[in-house]
Parts: C-alpha cells; sequence; structure tokens
C-alpha cells in the first residue's frame, strides 16, 4: 500500500513539475533521466569510432601518447547540450553519468594508469563557477583504489575565451598558461581529462607542462571532440 502511494504521489510531482529533457526539452518519463530516450538514441549515435581527428596532431610529445575521445561535437547535437547543461547549468549529476560512460567505453585502454589529471580552471572561473566540470567528469569514473587523482597542474592566467580563434591563435593564447605544481609524476603512467577538444591548443599546453615532471606515458581523454 505505501509503495503505491508512493508511486501515485511521484506521478503527481511529476506532472505538477515536470522534468525535462535537457536537448528537445520535451517533459521526461518517470523513468526517464536527463535525457530523453529518443535523445539518449541521439547520443548514442555521436559516439567516436574509427581513427581519431587529433590523434596525429597531439602524438608529437611522447611515442606513446593516447588519444580517447567519447563523442563527436557539432552545433546543435546532443552532446553540445549535455556539455551546455553540466558547464552553465550546473548539471553535476549529468556530469557523473557521462563520466562513467566514458570510463566503460575506455577502461581497455586505461589499465596501466596510475595518476588522473583535470584540466584545471583558472582561480577567478573557478571561483565563479564553483567546479571544474573536468574533475566532474572523473567522479563518476570507478577507478582502483591505487590510482590517484590529482590536481597536478594550474592554470597561472585566465585567458579570454577560445570560441572562434584559429588553430595558432588557441596556442598564443595559453603559451605557458599551464604550470605543473606536483611534480610527484615521475615514472607515471598519467591521464589528463579534459570536457571537450577542440584545436588541442589546450590539450597540448598542458602536456607540454606534465612532460616536465618525467611520466612514463600521457593518455588524453576528453569527453567529446569537435568535428
Amino acid at each position: 500500500m505505501n509503495h503505491l502511494f508512493f508511486d501515485l504521489w511521484k506521478n503527481f510531482v511529476h506532472i505538477i513539475f515536470p522534468n525535462r529533457c535537457i536537448h528537445c526539452q520535451l517533459s521526461l518519463l518517470a523513468e526517464e533521466s536527463e535525457l530523453c530516450l529518443l535523445c539518449l538514441a541521439l547520443l548514442k549515435e555521436s559516439e567516436l569510432s574509427g581513427n581519431h581527428p587529433y590523434r596525429s596532431k597531439l602524438t608529437g610529445f611522447l611515442a606513446n601518447l593516447k588519444v580517447v575521445s567519447g563523442y563527436e561535437f557539432h552545433k546543435g547535437n546532443v552532446i553540445q547540450s549535455v556539455l551546455h547543461d553540466i558547464k552553465y547549468k550546473g548539471n553535476l549529476k549529468m556530469a557523473h553519468l557521462v563520466g562513467y560512460q566514458l570510463y566503460k567505453k575506455f577502461q581497455q585502454e586505461l589499465a596501466g594508469v596510475e595518476v588522473v589529471v583535470p584540466v584545471p580552471l583558472h582561480r577567478v572561473k573557478m571561483q565563479s563557477r564553483g567546479y571544474n566540470q573536468a574533475m566532474e567528469l572523473i567522479k563518476g569514473f570507478v577507478l582502483p583504489k591505487e590510482v590517484v587523482v590529482l590536481d597536478a597542474l594550474t592554470r597561472d592566467k585566465n585567458t579570454a575565451t577560445q570560441t572562434n580563434k584559429s588553430r595558432y591563435d588557441r596556442w598564443v593564447n595559453l603559451e605557458e598558461v599551464f604550470v605543473l605544481k606536483n611534480k610527484a609524476l615521475l615514472g607515471k603512467n598519467v591521464l589528463l581529462v579534459d570536457d571537450v577538444l577542440t584545436t588541442g591548443a589546450t590539450l597540448e599546453s598542458c602536456v607540454t607542462a606534465l612532460l616536465k615532471g618525467k611520466p612514463n606515458s600521457v593518455v588524453i581523454m576528453t569527453l567529446a571532440v569537435a568535428v
């Protein structure tokens, strides 16, 4: 009886205060969360397959550098809505959900990783937003106990937005922005995590800083890649 009453109450609340899909904005069914089933299917379709479009540009640092991304990002697709909800609406539940899916997808590629490093935000942006979306993705991972999550990098310059900049301009904008503050990377296999890879300039700058700690290997992982 109590269970029946709870279900009726939950459905009543759902009718009065409907949850909406973060992409199409249609009301979600009681069993749906964050995305409707149709948009979940569209998200599945946006999974990156085949060769990573930026692997050749980012593999000059280390012979065994890996680059993996979960989804293709382009204007108007579901992953854009997911990223927008995470970064600008504080949807940390969504960050943890897609972080978990990302970890499951690349679990085999992450074998041997010992240190996980999020791409940092500048302290001004961190204070304004209240969280680092890269760290929130990591919170969705199911890491072995021996793997350490480390704030190894700091972002010393609050750079202008990277949107609409050329690859060269992005690189100049990010030159010497990231600094290695924790050098406990010597001989370690490191995973660098960010939300989206556009030109690769941010991640190149991060890897340049990480290499000063002399890691054994670096894997770059992003939730999405602009294609």
